[in-house]
């Protein structure tokens, strides 16, 4: 649907702006592109998982450690860590991705469990034109970086086929530790259009990666390994009629985890979504839809002793889910929304989700939209068994969302403006209560929050070839929480002349807790810059700088970030 009929706050990130990226990670780019959101990057690539790691993703100041609380789906279906519950922020490339849909805000009546403080669903590439393509971005730089992309597809009659490869490593900028990382990754799509109303298609990747957590500059740290190999498949079945449109989608996520310390677990998260949208009539549609998941798996370690609770026994959670969606217009003007889902939840019982909104139509360059949603995290597998501080009895966190927004465009479109306003109440929050009276420490629904704020987006095409894009946060939380800065800005501007291609980023941060513990705060600023120039067609070279300032700081206290770098490419393209 258009974005001015949907009443949540919603950022959209095209197939141009990612193939004008030269990072191989998706994350990097929605960093600098989407308002209140915040990931903290720290390495050259890479970011790993666990709270040794870099790539928590952070909205409106919402995350955890780690994260649990953003949804990360593609095309739909989550993608989550069947054990520790929280996504894998290496595994979503560029090159596998055609379009990003990011819910600023609570989606949980759309996505249910941990779409709490927002959702990021990855849209997948296909090859689209009737063609034989392939292509290859190769890449080196600072710190013996290297990028290697490799896709080929084909297009013929009612068949699709896409392949693409990747791999990245680098040595580190950190002398005194180990810093390294690498990765290894495969994507494959395939379509049939069965008629003019069905088509299947089949996607997976997989993707193998290692990296070190360096430690603190106090305290550095070598051989601190952490290895990731996961797996992912999903066919699904979509039908297209004139007043009918739906899918049913099967997925399984598969994740093999081996640490310098002895863990090794093997997780899974499997499931099915079917829904059916339908269009009444010009003015009513309503969608309907059902979800199963079924997560969980084993974690060992030989290592540390057996006598860690929950280790070496099969963990499972089933979830099955029922929603409805409505809309309808009145006077082409007005559209209200209103969903409502219901979860069971084979641990703790049920959950209903509802959420009401609007969008109202000023004129034809204007809109003003509304929403109050509720949205709910699960208790993670870790949560209830895993670790002594684990709980079998804990229940789903919970939050009240409420925004609006008013959005402009002007001078025939070339300029689009947004402001929203939002406030986020979540109690039930699942926290680590120190030991009392003899009684060890076990996580319970204690916590609370209150985040409240402002976002502004603009975009502006001010020539033919130059592009400006600005957005801005502020953020007000009633607890310190980390990933969450008070003001974010983010400046980007690109210029294409003739052959020549220009870039800058610039991210401005003030307020942000690299320390919750001791109250410290940091404040940066950054600049990235490119520059590319296509020698035919099919052939691009392009340089670029990051942190083109050498700017001092950290975003977790005691990593430093990376310094200046430079980097050099070339993008082939058949």
């Amino acid at each position: 649907q258009e974005k001015s009929r949907i009443p949540f706050s919603l950022s959209v990130i095209n197939i141009d702006d990612i193939e004008a990226s030269s990072s191989m990670n998706i994350l990097t780019l929605l960093n600098d592109r989407v308002p209140g959101l915040f990931i903290n990057e720290r390495n050259t690539i890479g970011s790993g998982a666990g709270d040794g790691s870099a790539g928590n993703i952070s909205i409106r100041g919402i995350s955890g450690t780690p994260n649990t609380n953003i949804l990360v789906l593609i095309d739909g279906q989550p993608q989550f860590m069947g054990i520790f519950g929280h996504p894998f922020a290496d595994s979503y490339l560029t090159s596998d991705i055609e379009k990003v849909e990011v819910i600023r805000g609570p989606a949980s009546v759309l996505y249910g469990s941990n779409a709490f403080g927002g959702a990021i669903n990855f849209i997948t590439r296909k090859q689209k034109e009737d063609k034989l393509s392939a292509g290859a971005k190769l890449s080196y730089g600072s710190f013996n970086t290297k990028e290697i992309t490799l896709s080929t597809g084909i297009k013929k009659d009612n068949y699709n086929f896409l392949v693409t490869f990747n791999n990245a490593s680098t040595d580190g900028y950190r002398d005194n530790a180990d810093d390294q990382f690498k990765t290894t990754s495969g994507y494959m799509n395939a379509g049939l259009v069965l008629n003019p109303n069905f088509r299947l298609s089949l996607d997976g990747n997989i993707s193998d990666s290692k990296f070190y957590d360096p430690g603190t500059e106090a305290a550095p740290m070598r051989g601190s390994f952490y290895k990731y190999l996961r797996t992912r498949g999903a066919l699904s079945l979509i039908n297209t009629f004139e007043n009918i449109e739906g899918a049913f989608k099967l997925y399984l996520n598969y994740g093999h985890n081996t640490f310098f310390d002895g863990w090794d677990s093997k997780d899974y998260t499997g499931g099915l979504t079917f829904y059916q949208g339908i269009k009444f009539s010009a003015n009513t549609i309503v969608t309907a839809g059902i979800d199963y998941k079924k997560y969980g798996g084993k974690g060992t370690n030989t290592i540390l002793p057996f006598v860690l609770k929950g280790l070496n026994e099969d963990h499972w959670i089933d979830e099955t889910e029922f929603y409805l969606l409505a809309e309808q217009i009145i006077n082409d003007k007005l559209i209200l929304n209103a969903g409502y889902r219901l979860t069971g939840n084979s641990v703790y019982g049920s959950e209903h989700t509802p959420e009401a909104g609007f969008s109202y139509i000023i004129d034809q360059n204007s809109v003003v939209k509304g929403s109050v949603g509720k949205a709910f995290r699960s208790p993670t597998v870790t949560d209830l068994y895993l670790f002594p501080v684990s709980n079998a009895d804990l229940k789903p966190e919970h939050l009240w969302n409420y925004e609006l927004s008013y959005s402009r465009s002007l001078f025939e479109k070339r300029i689009s403006l947004e402001v929203t306003g939002f406030y986020c109440e979540g109690d039930n929050m699942i926290q680590t209560v120190a030991s009392i009276q003899g009684v060890p420490p076990q996580k319970i629904n204690t916590g609370s929050f209150i985040n409240k704020g402002v976002e502004f987006q603009g975009n502006a095409a001010i020539t033919a070839g130059l592009n400006v894009s600005l957005n801005y946060s502020y953020l007000n939380t009633s607890t310190a929480q980390k990933a969450a800065p008070e003001h974010q800005v983010n400046l980007h501007g690109s210029y294409n002349i003739s052959r020549y291609h220009f870039s800058v980023d610039i991210k401005k941060i003030n307020g942000l807790y690299s320390d919750i513990v001791n109250k410290i705060k940091t404040d940066f600023t950054r600049i990235d810059a490119k520059f590319g120039y296509d020698f035919t067609k099919w052939f691009t070279a392009y340089i670029k700088a990051e942190n083109l300032l050498d700017e001092k700081y950290q975003i977790d206290y005691g990593y430093p970030v990376m310094p200046a770098s430079v980097f050099v490419g070339v993008d082939l393209k058949y």
